[in-house]
């Protein structure tokens, strides 16, 4: 019978740019063996650098509600505060809390690790604050590259696609007159 071999669509990953941006650098070619982690181009972003800082702005904010939130806990305990005061700190918490998860959902959707953001907090100098490195989710093959260095991309524009070929399909196209004799588990050699 004739066939055809295809890829195991569970073990293929398209990998959009998820920002908009410019195509700095990229390191890989149609067929290259990728590995999980690798950094497959790196993307230069103004977005990015506006979703950073209102991070780290955010971050700041709760990092002083948190420190005021604290001292006002322990002069309430102390009875040296009023309800009203502790309230209000408590309340300016808890919106510099939703502010710091708001500013930190869209950077996580761009696989950016918080430890790291933080470190932009104490460190400043060390920021790089437009480039993001695209990485693959896992190891295979490159079987698609859609991108120019220094060429723009939108959010959702794919950039590459992986397979890990260690699985693929056959589709056989069976006569029906052979069909009937096909059983489940039945072993084929394909050649």
């Amino acid at each position: 019978a004739f066939g055809e071999i295809t890829l195991n669509t569970d073990r293929v990953e398209s990998i959009p740019a998820r920002i908009d941006g410019i195509i700095a650098t990229d390191h890989v070619q149609l067929g290259d063996a990728i590995e999980t982690g690798q950094v497959l181009a790196v993307l230069e972003s103004q977005s990015l650098a506006s979703a950073i800082v209102a991070y780290l702005e955010s971050e700041r904010d709760l990092r002083f509600s948190r420190s005021e939130f604290q001292r006002e806990e322990e002069l309430f305990a102390k009875k040296l505060t009023s309800a009203e005061s502790f309230n209000s700190k408590q309340q300016a918490l808890h919106k510099a809390q939703i502010a710091h998860a708001a500013a930190l959902q869209p950077l996580e959707l761009i696989n950016f690790d918080e430890a790291e953001l933080h470190r932009y907090v104490d460190e400043p100098e060390t920021a790089k604050l437009t480039r993001l490195e695209i990485k693959s989710p896992i190891s295979g093959v490159l079987t698609k590259k859609q991108l120019i260095r220094g060429g723009s991309v939108t959010a959702d524009q794919e950039l590459f696609v992986i397979a890990n070929l260690d699985e693929v399909w056959v589709d056989f196209q069976v006569p029906l007159s052979d069909a009937q004799s096909l059983q489940k588990g039945q072993l084929v050699r394909v050649g």
